[in-house]
């Protein structure tokens, strides 16, 4: 607003007939944010004290971008009032206007809570790194030993993005550089960001200790490190399945000289072990045993409760008890598809048709909803209230228990 004003421009001039900027009218509002977004060259922004008003945040999500997410910045009054000259009534006022806001929002997952108490600005820094950059699974393993099965497997599952270390570092852009770490590993954070996901899986990185510690500086800490344990006998045994299936066929003397370089890593998985949350799996087994393993390390944990008329009460009980002693949160999925049409977000859309004409949502639409919510960061136990309707729901939401 600032920036329109010192430029004398229309939009300049319309503010200046405010006498405070926080009042604002929405359309005045979202047209300045609007054209400050489309003459930068960014493809992320962070928009700064905005929204104001649960109005700009609808009119921002249904006409301009969808909102991926809203830091909370979280400071006691005494906190704000001695950081700022602005006085007690206008701090209290825009607190007022904000928790409409993250009220509203905090349903769909989107709100990231950051404590801004200390006073040290690099451990608020490091709070806000921590909820804002991605979640990080790596993937580990020899040739042959589950890894691309287990990765995609991931990807269906849990909405998670597969990057495969070794295809982008043969990029040929970057291999002209590939001996220079630290702009390999920028490039690396950089493809990340471009992407905009909140969830990857990476295969075969790091490769050394000197990525790993570059990675964790520039980036986020990493969230598991799951190493495929798996025999040489194994790896030689699927490869000559592979072959037979798909006429795939590396030649065995290759293989071997890749296992045994393998081999020789031994220290970097010592180094993993002692740095990270380390998860070693035995990939001896049948691949479907390993998914369920790893899946049983990340998936959150969802309860559904149902009941006959005569134990309502009881089930009331146990969804009290679970979420003030557990930390569980209740989703009521059919308020949730009545919000998120009202939100009227890209599934939004999809979702409305079917409630405007009175037909069955698909099971499809209602999972992806229920994992835009559950595979985000901020909890990981769920209570589903109104959802699976029958067992044909249950099958295709992979529950973890279900409690009668």
């Amino acid at each position: 607003m600032r920036e329109e004003i010192q430029k004398a421009s229309k939009l300049g001039e319309a503010c200046k007939l405010t006498e405070n900027y926080e009042l604002l009218s929405t359309d005045l509002t979202i047209a300045i944010i609007s054209k400050a977004i489309l003459s930068r060259k960014g493809k992320n922004f962070i928009i700064d004290g905005f929204p104001r008003s649960l109005e700009q945040a609808s009119y921002f999500d249904q006409n301009v971008q969808e909102i991926k997410h809203i830091i909370n910045l979280n400071a006691k009054e005494e906190v704000m009032f001695s950081r700022t000259k602005g006085n007690k009534l206008k701090i209290r006022k825009f607190m007022e206007q904000k928790a409409e806001v993250i009220d509203y929002y905090n349903k769909f997952g989107v709100v990231k809570h950051v404590d801004a108490n200390p006073s040290d600005s690099n451990l608020i820094y490091s709070y806000l790194k921590k909820e804002f950059l991605p979640e990080i699974y790596l993937i580990i393993g020899k040739r042959y030993s589950g890894k691309s099965t287990i990765s995609n497997f991931l990807k269906e599952r849990m909405s998670m993005e597969i990057i495969y270390f070794n295809d982008f570092i043969n990029d040929p852009e970057i291999s002209k550089r590939k001996n220079d770490d630290e702009f390999v590993i920028n490039s690396f954070l950089r493809l990340q960001r471009d992407r905009q996901i909140t969830r990857f899986i990476i295969n075969d990185f790091p490769a050394s200790k000197d990525f790993y510690n570059l990675f964790v500086k520039n980036g986020r800490n990493i969230r598991k490190v799951f190493y495929l344990n798996v025999s040489n006998n194994t790896c030689t045994t699927r490869m000559r399945d592979l072959c037979k299936k798909e006429k795939k066929f590396i030649g065995c003397s290759q293989l071997n000289t890749e296992l045994y370089e393998f081999d020789k890593k031994i220290d970097i998985i010592d180094f993993y072990k002692k740095k990270t949350d380390f998860v070693e799996i035995n990939a001896n087994n049948d691949l479907q045993l390993v998914k369920r393993d790893i899946i049983r390390c990340i998936q959150p944990t969802v309860f559904i409760f149902s009941s006959d008329s005569e134990a309502v009460n009881l089930k009331a009980e146990l969804v009290n008890y679970f979420v003030n002693n557990n930390g569980y949160e209740v989703l009521n999925v059919s308020t949730l598809i009545n919000d998120t049409i009202q939100r009227g977000n890209e599934i939004g859309q999809k979702l409305r048709p079917y409630s405007e004409n009175m037909k069955k949502i698909p099971n499809n639409l209602i999972i992806d909803l229920i994992k835009s919510i559950i595979f985000k960061e901020t909890n990981d136990n769920f209570i589903l209230v109104n959802y699976p309707r029958n067992s044909e729901d249950v099958n295709l939401l992979y529950i973890i228990w279900i409690l009668y």
